[in-house]
């Protein structure tokens, strides 16, 4: 069985995690600066999901002549700044883009910019952003 990650997932999953941590650290008044380590280990598992057309755009692939046994980002930062969403989101924009370098794929930033709509607080508004 092929493993498969997909970098609009993989975003979108640690963009909630995030959030989450900003919940839970504010229920017990956390003011004090906290450092975020975010990463996969073990990449050299990871190849490119195939479909009946071909390759998968959104799947990463590891590149035979690239040695990359992990891809991580560390960054500082206070527990209530991880409330504001493009705090989170410029976190995992250079994580994304890490992961993007570390597979040679084409990455354009679009990653908030379609999908599901969330308000304050994370609940859905049942509204899509789509592309043009």
């Amino acid at each position: 069985m092929e493993n498969h990650l997909d970098l609009r997932t993989i975003a979108r999953t640690v963009d909630a995690y995030l959030a989450y941590l900003a919940d839970f650290w504010s229920t017990y008044s956390l003011r004090s600066p906290v450092e975020l380590v975010v990463g996969i280990s073990d990449v050299s598992k990871v190849i490119r999901a195939t479909t009946l057309i071909g390759a998968s755009q959104g799947g990463v692939v590891h590149p035979p002549d690239v040695t990359v046994t992990k891809v991580s980002i560390s960054e500082e930062v206070l527990p209530w700044e991880l409330t504001r969403a493009h705090v989170r989101h410029g976190f995992v924009r250079r994580f994304i883009e890490r992961l993007s370098y570390a597979f040679d794929l084409q990455y354009n930033g679009e990653l908030f910019t379609v999908g599901p709509l969330f308000v304050r607080g994370g609940a859905a508004t049942g509204l899509l952003l789509g592309q043009d």
